[in-house]
């Protein structure tokens, strides 16, 4: 994720989009325009499965992805690490007594600990770990 996110950043260079370098809000015109965007892939995302088109739904997810990893990009997050902690928590879920495909938050549950992440790379503490 991390090499897509710098390709998504390099865009957002060359076009004069927001590229901040730690974690910060956007205003409502900034955060509006980006879910309009996400909304939109995921329309185009969902006709293509109505039509069973399987290049389409292909290109509709790399949109989809591009635009949220963008949408990462605005907000000044680094999102590998984000990612990474969010797998380890939902590794923590147990499966559904009613549905074994759908984890819930049991016993062993772990929250994400997206603050202190958040907090790493606002302070740049990240380029400093070993």
């Amino acid at each position: 994720m991390r090499v897509v996110q710098e390709k998504v950043a390099e865009f957002h260079r060359k076009y004069g989009y927001a590229n901040p370098d730690k974690p910060t809000l956007v205003g409502p015109e900034a955060w509006d325009a980006r879910a309009k965007l996400i909304r939109e892939e995921l329309a185009e995302y969902e006709r293509a499965c109505e039509n069973g088109d399987l290049v389409e739904i292909a290109d509709a997810l790399a949109d989809l992805t591009y635009v949220v990893v963008g949408t990462a990009v605005v907000h000044g997050m680094d999102l590998q690490p984000l990612l990474d902690e969010v797998h380890r928590s939902n590794m923590t879920k147990d499966p559904a007594a009613d549905n074994p495909m759908k984890p819930v938050k049991g016993p062993r549950f772990e929250r994400p600990r997206i603050a202190e992440l958040l907090m790493i790379q606002s302070t740049g503490l990240a380029e400093v770990a070993p």
